[in-house]
């Protein structure tokens, strides 16, 4: 449910500098409590600087940086600045960061198309994967304002194992368990005590700057002056320089300053000539900036000369990138020159200086940078021109829906709405992040408004109504409005079309109609085919997998869906939503073909990004196979289910229960399953949904598991007077996946009442209709039910004369299931690559003998995390044992 509405943009070094250290026209001088990690081969898990600006937090961080890159370490940078308060720009700039290099050398040139918690879950599987220490380094951390900056922070530092080294710097606290992180990983905190200069480093700056000669009363008075500060160590070299003596600098300095870097750099520019003083407070407005750029929004010729004299003199101004192109002023300088600016530039010329940046931003391709600025200047209307022509980029290709939906709020509220592609690109966005009744709220306030074009505008938003409605599992308001935007459709929309008949498509599926979904399906597949947009084939891929699959193919599905996910890969990426979607519902496809611990290892591996495939039904394959591979006493699994389904409308929380149930009557715990029953209150619901709310459920595996719990009540009668009724109308609507288990349901019912022959013609009657589709994944749930009738019947019994259905019948009654019908295990190659770091690492502790606690303690997490590790690995493996564990995985070569 895309746009395939963009313009060009394109990368600036800008961008890139945020993901690399800054360079310094000077040598760093490293604090006296900073050498040891200068010297040390590795640093602390955990490094943190907390003092306020000025006390050398980033140049030492830099330095760090340069000297454990030299020694071989692998490091990443992230920076981050007053624009980025959200969780959503800390995790994408980490992501990246820690992407790999592209053509041209550059790192992190394309971050995951990705957003909010799915950033958050893909830097999760990136940390865990890490096979080599990383060092990542984040400074000016205290931007990011987002209350679950904790949470992540914690997990980082706690969970991410031993690869993982933390470098952060910080102004304010940060919400963490630092105690914790001193105790159990030996974390450092460099505070400003430790990161003053000593006389030592002081001397060593101003010899720098050619004073050589200085006696032991004026540094000692250096010393008294600015406390060891290092701004303000640096400023005042500045002003030495401009007096021509230290002396002469003190005699500027009061004794008694109450702030050292306001009296020093007012000071400082008080020797500047007027003109670059006036330079440098309009080079303050931004952020950062370039020669060119500086020249542009200064209109002065001698910029050039401005700032070769500001680098020469190393006037608090940072390098940022390679080139020397990219420049910034330190914060406290910048901060001043900002509060000076307020009351010495004329009325209006900070918002001049705004959009001429903006302007030459946007005409050299930048077009983040240029919105950012403009909004600021408040043009309005210039960002949403800019907007317009960058949605698609901003939105699709870098996966920014934080910043994205800000810039779209702002305008909004300015009375400058952006284009309706761009809102489609908006309502999407609030889709995409789970809030979906925020995208309603916003579609009804614009069909409010009276435009010129209302009719027009509202035409458009009914088909993104539609889509919202269908991510709140609305199905008649959001046939309704799928159907009014078809009856206006002109023709011309192409992508539209798509979209509203894969609503509609949904719809039918969340009623139980696959035939009509189908129907639906090809419309939007013949009008995908006219658009270019790769998201909007992997949707109606997605769908089409689910439809295949409740029309019993799981064999076409699985071609289809294996197919889209080669072809869409290149385009999309590996690990993007799309394609994690795709898999999650071909797990149920290879677990209906029989393909057990395969569809395990793939819907094990996808579950934590699961609460983000947007509409329910993408989600119910997945998850049913998950909960296959549920153990009743294993209550962190069951968590991790539930936390995805409260990720969606109720009607997948109901199912998820139902599921749950299901796995409990498979393994024959009745009166367990009695009791998740009675708490969820399914034993109450004496029918199915009332009609008002059908078209909110879907509602046949709710039938199943309450016509199941009726025969284990002891309504054997009734039991199967349902199931007779639901076999009519499953093979009416084309359930055939549905219809299988009602067969085997029915048989099982017959069997447990001692009716041998009723039990073999219902059993008969399923593999009728599973032996053409090779759907052997229900007799495998029904397993208790398939071995007591093959026990005792014989081949000819089944009066079978159809080659498939006697060919289907040998592999029911084979103790292993044959080569064809797929593996029983994952291949040494696909449980490897599914398995992640930490579970190589929980692997390798159990194979030393080590219990559950010992490997907690050894691997820095808790004794629950561990039983999950170790579920996880037993799924990919394909074993139930502890001792087996260790063996496979030695024998794929996964651990040593």
């Amino acid at each position: 449910m895309t746009s395939t509405h963009g313009g060009a943009a394109t990368a600036t070094p800008l961008q890139h500098s945020r993901l690399r250290p800054p360079l310094f026209e000077f040598e760093p001088i490293v604090p006296p409590a900073a050498e040891g990690l200068m010297r040390g081969t590795a640093l602390p898990r955990l490094l943190l600087l907390h003092a306020p600006p000025g006390f050398g937090k980033t140049v030492l961080m830099a330095t760090l940086y340069r000297r454990h890159r030299e020694r071989g370490l692998p490091c990443a940078w992230v920076t981050l600045d007053d624009r980025d308060h959200g969780l959503d720009a800390l995790v994408g700039s980490i992501l990246a960061a820690l992407a790999p290099p592209v053509a041209g050398g550059q790192a992190g040139q394309r971050a995951p198309a990705c957003a909010g918690t799915d950033r958050l879950t893909e830097l999760q599987r990136r940390l865990a994967r890490l096979q080599a220490p990383l060092a990542l380094f984040v400074d000016n951390l205290h931007y990011c304002t987002d209350e679950g900056l904790g949470a992540l922070l914690n997990a980082m530092v706690f969970d991410s194992g031993q690869p993982l080294r933390l470098v952060l710097s910080t102004v304010h606290e940060l919400p963490m368990d630092l105690g914790r992180a001193r105790l159990e990983l030996g974390a450092i905190q460099l505070g400003p005590t430790q990161l003053v200069f000593d006389r030592q480093c002081s001397a060593h700056l101003f010899r720098q700057q050619g004073f050589e000669a200085l006696d032991d009363a004026e540094m000692a008075r250096i010393q008294q002056q600015t406390e060891g500060w290092p701004a303000a160590l640096r400023l005042l070299t500045v002003l030495a320089q401009q007096h021509g003596s230290v002396a002469g600098a003190l005699r500027q300095f009061p004794a008694q300053s109450a702030d050292v870097a306001q009296v020093l750099t007012q000071r400082v520019l008080k020797g500047f000539e007027p003109a670059l003083v006036r330079f440098l407070h309009e080079i303050a407005v931004l952020r950062e900036f370039s020669l060119p750029l500086a020249q542009q929004v200064t209109g002065d010729a001698r910029a050039a000369r401005w700032l070769q004299l500001l680098r020469a003199r190393n006037v608090l101004i940072f390098t940022l990138d390679g080139q020397g192109e990219w420049l910034r002023l330190h914060t406290l300088l910048r901060h001043h020159l900002l509060a000076d600016a307020q009351a010495l530039l004329p009325p209006g010329r900070r918002q001049q200086i705004l959009l001429a940046a903006a302007q030459w931003h946007a005409g050299h391709g930048h077009m983040t940078q240029a919105i950012d600025l403009a909004i600021e200047a408040e043009a309005f209307a210039a960002a949403r021109a800019w907007l317009d022509r960058a949605a698609t980029q901003v939105v699709a290709d870098r996966g920014l829906l934080g910043q994205f939906m800000r810039w779209v709020d702002v305008l909004n509220a300015a009375g400058c709405p952006p284009s309706q592609d761009t809102l489609a690109w908006y309502i999407w966005s609030l889709c995409f992040t789970r809030q979906p009744e925020r995208a309603l709220q916003v579609i009804d306030t614009l069909t409010a408004n009276d435009t010129p074009h209302a009719d027009a505008t509202h035409q458009g938003l009914r088909l993104q109504r539609a889509v919202a409605l269908a991510h709140c599992d609305a199905t008649r308001p959001c046939q309704e409005n799928a159907e009014a935007w078809l009856a206006h459709d002109d023709g011309r929309d192409a992508h539209g079309r798509c979209i509203a008949h894969a609503c509609l498509a949904v719809c039918e599926l969340a009623v139980d109609a696959p035939l009509a979904a189908r129907r639906h399906l090809m419309l939007a597949e013949g009008a995908i085919a006219h658009t270019a947009s790769f998201y909007g084939r992997a949707w109606v891929e997605a769908v089409a997998g689910c439809i295949l699959l409740a029309l019993g193919s799981p064999a076409e599905a699985e071609r289809r869906l294996a197919g889209a996910k080669g072809d869409l890969t290149a385009a999309l990426g590996r690990d993007s939503d799309p394609i994690r979607t795709i898999d999650f519902i071909r797990a149920r496809a290879l677990m209906d073909l029989g393909r057990t611990e395969e569809a395990h290892a793939s819907a094990l591996a996808g579950l934590d990004q699961a609460g983000r495939h947007g509409v329910t039904d993408c989600v119910i394959p997945g998850l049913s196979v998950c909960a296959t591979a549920w153990q009743p006493d294993d209550a962190d699994f069951a968590r991790r289910l539930e936390a995805v389904a409260l990720s969606y409308p109720p009607r997948l929380q109901r199912l998820l229960h139902a599921f749950l149930l299901r796995r409990l009557l498979r393994l024959q715990l009745h009166d367990e399953a009695r009791e998740m029953a009675r708490t969820g209150g399914l034993l109450a619901m004496a029918e199915p949904p009332r009609p008002e709310m059908a078209p909110s459920w879907n509602c046949g595996q709710l039938r199943l598991v309450r016509v199941e719990l009726m025969a284990i009540n002891g309504h054997a009668a009734q039991a199967l007077d349902q199931a007779a009724a639901q076999i009519k109308q499953a093979r009416g609507a084309g359930r055939i996946r549905e219809l299988v288990d009602w067969h085997l349901l029915a048989a099982g019912i017959h069997l447990q009442g001692g009716e041998q022959a009723r039990a073999l013609r219902q059993f008969a009657l399923a593999i009728g209709q599973a032996a053409p589709r090779q759907m052997l994944g229900p007799f495998d749930e029904h397993r208790h039910t398939v071995q007591a009738i093959l026990q005792h019947a014989r081949a000819k019994d089944f009066g079978f004369t159809q080659p498939q259905e006697l060919d289907f019948l040998a592999q029911l009654r084979a103790p292993v299931p044959p080569a064809a019908a797929g593996p029983c295990e994952p291949t040494p190659t696909a449980a490897a690559e599914h398995m992640t770091a930490r579970e190589r690492q929980v692997l390798e502790l159990l194979g030393l003998g080590l219990d559950n606690q010992q490997i907690a303690d050894q691997a820095g997490i808790s004794v629950p995390t561990v039983k999950w590790h170790l579920y996880n690995c037993y799924a990919k493996l394909g074993v139930k044992t502890r001792i087996a564990a260790v063996t496979r995985a030695r024998h794929i070569g996964a651990i040593a």
